[in-house]
């Protein structure tokens, strides 16, 4: 890795670092990754008209580390600002993270994987092919209720892919994720109220997947039908 590279990667750290190490730091921190919803809530109602850039702030965080699902967060964000507010907060910050992640990801990794790709030519190829297919490919993946979105920031800044249609993939692929997290993360503090509810949406959400997997099986066979027909032709 190029020495400025690794001037930026340690300046990003040790900011990272020390601003975690601070109390507000902390806070962020640990609001960004909890699974306690009413804590989330309570400190979001305490905040006033700053919650709102703090819950962008929260859920850009959460998608930037992705570790863990984001209902609980959206789940909270539903309680504190109703229902439109809270999901467009969510949404935001959803694809502001995810766009930090690709261009951090990008960055430190794409040249490695360039010089890898060089010496493979299936893996080239392949790469080519994401490239060229970017914005659906993405799509499917974003659609797909129990692919991480960790692992699809990461997977789409490595390959190919051109950060206009990542972006545009993932702003509209997020929408019913986003929906699916926010009715999930509200019905759980009630689950005994919200029990048919949950039930429905977990149901509709195996039988979403299920289409969007086997929508994706065609998509690919089909594109890999018209590569070797266009490389036959050629």
């Amino acid at each position: 890795m190029p020495i400025k590279k690794l001037i930026y990667l340690a300046i990003f750290l040790g900011t990272a670092f020390s601003i975690w190490q601070t109390e507000w730091g902390k806070t962020f921190l640990t609001m960004s990754l909890t699974t306690d919803i009413e804590a989330l809530a309570t400190y979001l109602n305490e905040l006033g008209w700053k919650a709102w850039l703090i819950a962008i702030f929260l859920s850009t965080v959460q998608n930037f580390i992705a570790l863990i699902p984001s209902f609980f967060l959206i789940g909270a964000f539903v309680h504190v600002f109703g229902w439109q507010t809270g999901l467009l907060i969510a949404w935001i910050g959803e694809i502001v993270g995810a766009a930090l992640a690709f261009v951090f990801f990008r960055y430190y990794g794409r040249s490695y994987m360039a010089s890898l790709l060089s010496r493979h030519k299936k893996l080239n190829q392949f790469d080519h092919w994401i490239r060229d297919n970017a914005f659906w490919s993405i799509l499917l993946l974003r659609l797909a209720p129990f692919v991480p979105t960790g692992a699809i920031n990461i997977t789409a800044s490595l390959s190919g892919a051109s950060f206009v249609a990542f972006i545009a993939a993932t702003a509209i692929g997020k929408i019913p994720m986003v929906l699916f997290d926010g009715l999930i993360g509200h019905d759980i503090w009630n689950p005994q109220e919200n029990a048919l509810r949950l039930a429905i949406v977990t149901v509709v959400m195996i039988v979403f997947a299920l289409l969007v997997h086997r929508y994706r099986t065609k998509f690919y066979q089909a594109e890999a039908t018209s590569a070797e027909e266009s490389k036959m032709n050629s």
